[in-house]
């Protein structure tokens, strides 16, 4: 049995990221300016010393960053915000590097790049360097399918696909009415995209366009056109690889990365096309392919873990699948740290989600400080447990024990393999364990008399 760790990376949205600082109530305007500035610290600055340092600690097997490298297609920051992401999970001499899986974001697609490449060739730039970093290769058209395999760990690696919901971005397949009164037809011509905004209006001209009853106010007319280009859905060509790859894949738990959310976002929002245009039939595809899937997105900036599963159709049964869909925050407020808990074919039958945040004054601190999350996904004893656990069962019913215990006692069982073990005993409802979600040298187990 082993378990598979991934950090999770939202929206970074350079050069635009909040750099806020620790506020300084400065009542004396001859103070040392010197000293104020050496009282402040940037909250960004934690979270990128908290990636170094997850990334780094030898336990990661997988980042995932979710897109949105920068804002409104400045192509120039997307290279500049991939390097500063390598160069944070890397240090020198260190372990090696995790490996890096990356999703393009709607963000991430440049105007121009649109109007003159199409709709692939406008993220030929975000793939080639991506993979100029020894990133693995993003999706373009069609999804990416690749294995992951936990370090050090024999098994079968892990099913990955990741998905390119940002394909309708700067597209004019499905323009809002009061922007298409805009464009003449001529200009709509042969349906090639078209300059709906002249140059110098997005770089602050004064030329404003024409939108009908449209409300603009509040919005620049860049954060306006994205609002309005902004169109995530899945292609027929990515749809039919994942189905195809999920099916195929021997073992029943699925790992997916993309953009955008499958369910709407919590905070109301008003938008043309707010939400992904065939998330229900996305939805409705993987669950009929009686797989798990673990998704990961980014894009709503907020952090919501959700479950979307159908009823049995017999009372009593467990679930039989189900598609648990993991939000990361945007950079500025912290990220995720993913563990997913295979049984003993391989199948993840337990995710945790550890949520790592700055706190009141600006800092993150260890596992020990942050929220964290756990969503079972399977809950049969005959697939959970081996005999090893059983024999483990057995020993805890005698007393409770800490974890640095039972490891200095019970033989065969070490580390992460000890904490794997236990979380499918504690699943299987044999043993109950107290300051679960703090780091395990502080937990206490005990078995549960009334098991069956």
């Amino acid at each position: 049995m082993k378990t598979t760790r991934i950090l999770q990376i939202g929206d970074i949205h350079l050069p635009e990221w909040t750099a806020s600082e620790i506020d300084i109530d400065e009542k004396d305007a001859e103070f040392s300016k010197e000293i104020i500035n050496d009282l402040k610290h940037s909250r960004l600055s934690q979270v990128l010393k908290g990636i170094n340092k997850t990334a780094n600690s030898g336990a990661i097997d997988a980042v995932f960053l979710m897109g949105d490298f920068t804002s409104y297609g400045k192509k120039e920051y997307v290279e500049p915000a991939m390097k500063i992401m390598d160069v944070l999970l890397q240090d020198a001499g260190s372990t090696p590097r995790p490996q890096v899986f990356v999703v393009p974001g709607n963000h991430d697609v440049n105007r121009e790049d649109a109007q003159a490449l199409g709709t692939l060739g406008k993220f030929a730039h975000f793939r080639e360097t991506a993979e100029k970093l020894g990133w693995a290769s993003p999706p373009v058209e069609g999804a990416c399918c690749y294995e992951l395999a936990p370090r050090g760990s024999s098994g079968e690696p892990l099913a990955t696909i990741l998905v390119n919901s940002s394909i309708g971005s700067q597209s004019l397949h499905t323009l809002a009415p009061a922007i298409e009164k805009c464009i003449s037809e001529s200009e709509l011509g042969d349906g090639q995209p078209v300059e709906i905004l002249s140059y110098d209006v997005l770089n602050g001209g004064s030329e404003a366009p024409d939108f009908g009853s449209a409300e603009t106010s509040g919005q620049s007319l860049a954060e306006q056109r994205y609002r309005h280009l902004d169109t995530p859905y899945v292609s027929k060509e990515a749809m039919a690889n994942v189905i195809q790859a999920s099916s195929s894949a021997s073992g029943g738990s699925i790992l997916m990365c993309a953009h955008h959310n499958l369910l709407p976002q919590r905070v109301p929002r008003i938008s043309p096309y707010a939400e992904m245009l065939n998330a229900g039939f996305f939805r409705s595809a993987l669950l009929d392919t009686n797989k798990n899937y673990i998704y990961l997105h980014g894009h709503i900036h907020d952090d919501p873990i959700e479950v979307i599963e159908r009823p049995s159709e017999r009372f009593g049964n467990i679930r039989s699948n189900a598609i648990v869909t993991i939000s990361a925050p945007p950079i500025w407020q912290g990220y995720n740290e993913v563990a997913l808990f295979h049984d003993q074919s391989g199948d993840i039958f337990l995710v945790r989600v550890t949520l790592y945040r700055l706190n009141a004054s600006g800092f993150i601190g260890n596992f020990s400080d942050q929220n964290t999350r756990f969503i079972p996904l399977v809950g049969r004893n005959e697939v959970l447990l081996s005999s090893k656990m059983i024999t483990l069962w057995d020993y805890l019913k005698a007393n409770t024990r800490t974890f640095p215990e039972i490891e200095e006692t019970v033989t065969g069982l070490k580390d992460d393999e000890l904490e794997n073990a236990l979380m499918a005993i504690f699943c299987a409802g044999l043993i109950d364990i107290k300051n679960l979600g703090l780091a395990r040298h502080r937990w206490r187990i005990t078995a549960l008399e009334d098991a069956k």
